[in-house]
């Protein structure tokens, strides 16, 4: 029997997320590092729990232990009107500073130059595990920056595991953290899997495939 359900993926603004559009005027990882040669881990997303950013400092920390020539970095904001979320950030950032880290982390909050901010990060993290078709990996991904993802909800269907990033175990630090430090083993590995990050999302996940898929459907329903 065929089948009645159909999956459109999410759709990203490839003209928007364009590396080759960006200046060098535009860099971001300069306003966060003086030192070029360090590398720029990101996490973005709302900062709650659900959205993983206590896994990604967790999985920070540990890499830490072994090496110091990285600055990871949250984007994204708490709601000032949501005292748990306020309270919850406020605990992650206590466990940084209890580990005397603050130097090696950069709470950014919300930011409007996201291209670029992608742009300048050597990985990006993705540590929710609920997201059913999440914007960040893709965005990520076009802007030449390769991802790794929780094992769990839909960022595993965006990603090719081990060429334009790397899946890794939902909701476990250690697993997170050893993918991240497989992958800065190897900066020309990662910059390969940028590159092809970038050519994935062109070929799968454009905003024009996207609404083309809702017009297939539609069509299909008319028939």
């Amino acid at each position: 029997a065929t089948s009645k359900v159909r999956t459109i993926y999410n759709g990203v603004d490839l003209d928007y997320f364009d590396p080759g559009i960006l200046s060098v005027e535009e860099n971001f990882k300069d306003q966060i590092v003086a030192d070029r040669g360090r590398w720029l881990v990101g996490f973005v997303g709302r900062f709650t729990s659900r959205k993983g950013v206590g896994i990604f400092v967790e999985s920070a920390l540990r890499i830490l232990a072994v090496r110091k020539d990285v600055i990871f970095v949250v984007v994204g904001a708490a709601d000032d009107q949501i005292p748990s979320e306020l309270d919850y950030r406020e605990s992650v950032v206590r466990l940084v500073e209890n580990a005397g880290m603050m130097n090696h982390f950069r709470f950014v909050g919300n930011r409007s130059d996201m291209p670029q901010v992608y742009q300048s990060f050597d990985l990006l993290v993705f540590c929710s595990p609920q997201d059913m078709g999440p914007l960040v990996p893709l965005e990520s991904m076009s802007m030449n920056t390769p991802v790794v993802v929780a094992s769990d909800g839909g960022a595993t269907e965006e990603i090719v595991d081990g060429e334009t990033g790397i899946i890794a175990h939902s909701g476990n630090p250690q697993s997170i953290a050893e993918s991240i430090l497989k992958l800065m083993d190897d900066r020309t590995l990662v910059e390969a899997m940028g590159r092809q990050g970038r050519t994935h999302v062109e070929q799968n996940f454009s905003q024009h495939r996207y609404v083309q898929g809702f017009i297939d459907l539609y069509e299909s329903m008319l028939v």
